[in-house]
């Protein structure tokens, strides 16, 4: 019986493949393979070139978390956050959440202040207010506007040009935390400063219903039924661990509260990235197009769509490498492919594509 002799691969099989791989280096094989392959292979490099670099952004998007701004330093907000809880619960507070708003059992807005006794300084500030909207813009701006002299919690008022000043009076800004019926904000500084070290803006459409504030302080041996008193108070805020527990329930409740913020930031993010990618990648074509038109151009005789398949075999290459860098360098994950693009096509242009003398 005859052997089975295996089927050689076609000339014209081998030259695609050569053309394929070769492309991702080579832009005459990008040239080549554009002009002699189905316009369908072209779409599908397109496609997959601004896929591609787009992957790191949505990576690195939904890998965000709010307590996030917490990861270089506490700015002593476990301490604070703790003595806000007790506060809460030993005088009995209630901020609830329920379908995703925050209620608060007392029609007037509610204020509280942690000041810290060797600086007698404002450490930490809460408030909640009833405003929403553009009103509630504009009360927490002037919540975190508000500068404090050094030393003091009173409230720096700047001189007015015809007031003459003496000396520079030195100002700091304290943590806050405002709520309000649909949303958190967290801003902290550095101390003894004005200068924003982190913020984070949340909601509570994805905190489980019946979460307390007060409950934040259940830690420990600390339950929701625990009674505390000032010597209760005094007690565990002087305990580290209690303190630590108590700022990691803080930190769950922001990472909670920040996942629609965060959903909504990346999908926008991708969205704009992507609709950038698609519009550059159309635009190269173009621009390879008029770069032909020569009457001394050897490739003036390519159409406009063999110039748009000539740009998409080109744009995978530099889809790769924006989404190796991407996931890298994930602050500047956006910036890659439109740099690599524009260097490979004007590149392309300038050699391959040039006018013939």
């Amino acid at each position: 019986m005859a052997k089975n002799k295996k089927k050689k691969m076609s000339p014209e099989t081998k030259q695609n493949l050569k053309n394929i791989f070769g492309s991702l280096y080579s832009n005459n094989k990008v040239i080549e393979g554009a002009r002699h392959n189905p316009w369908w292979v072209a779409v599908i490099y397109f496609f997959l070139a601004v896929i591609l670099p787009i992957i790191p952004i949505l990576t690195s998007g939904f890998s965000a978390y709010g307590s996030s701004m917490f990861s270089a330093s506490t700015y002593s907000v476990d301490t604070q956050i703790t003595d806000f809880a007790l506060t809460l619960k030993e005088n009995d507070i209630n901020f609830v959440v329920n379908d995703g708003f925050l209620t608060y059992e007392s029609e007037k807005d509610y204020s509280y202040s942690y000041i810290n006794s060797n600086s007698k300084q404002y450490d930490f500030l809460a408030y909640y207010s009833m405003k929403t909207g553009n009103a509630f813009t504009k009360f927490v701006n002037k919540i975190v506007d508000q500068s404090y002299v050094l030393g003091t919690t009173d409230a720096y008022i700047a001189p007015t040009s015809s007031e003459a000043t003496s000396q520079t009076v030195k100002t700091y800004r304290p943590n806050v935390l405002i709520l309000n019926p649909e949303t958190v904000y967290v801003a902290v500084y550095k101390a003894n400063t004005t200068t924003t070290a982190a913020t984070v803006y949340g909601d509570y459409k994805t905190i489980e219903n019946g979460f307390n504030f007060k409950d934040l302080a259940n830690a420990l041996s600390v339950t929701s039924a625990t009674t505390i008193d000032s010597a209760k108070h005094t007690e565990l805020l002087a305990n580290p661990e209690y303190c630590s527990k108590v700022f990691g329930n803080f930190k769950v409740f922001l990472d909670n509260s920040f996942v629609t913020n965060r959903n909504r930031s990346t999908l926008y993010t991708t969205l704009l990235a992507l609709g950038i990618y698609v519009a550059l990648g159309i635009f190269m074509g173009l621009m390879v197009f008029i770069l032909t038109r020569g009457k001394k151009n050897y490739y003036s005789v390519l159409s406009f769509i063999d110039c748009e398949k000539i740009n998409a075999w080109a744009m995978l290459t530099p889809g790769l490498l924006g989404m190796i860098l991407g996931f890298m360098i994930p602050s500047y994950a956006i910036m890659f492919f439109i740099i690599f693009l524009g260097l490979r096509v004007m590149w392309m242009s300038m050699k391959q594509l040039r006018p013939t003398y």
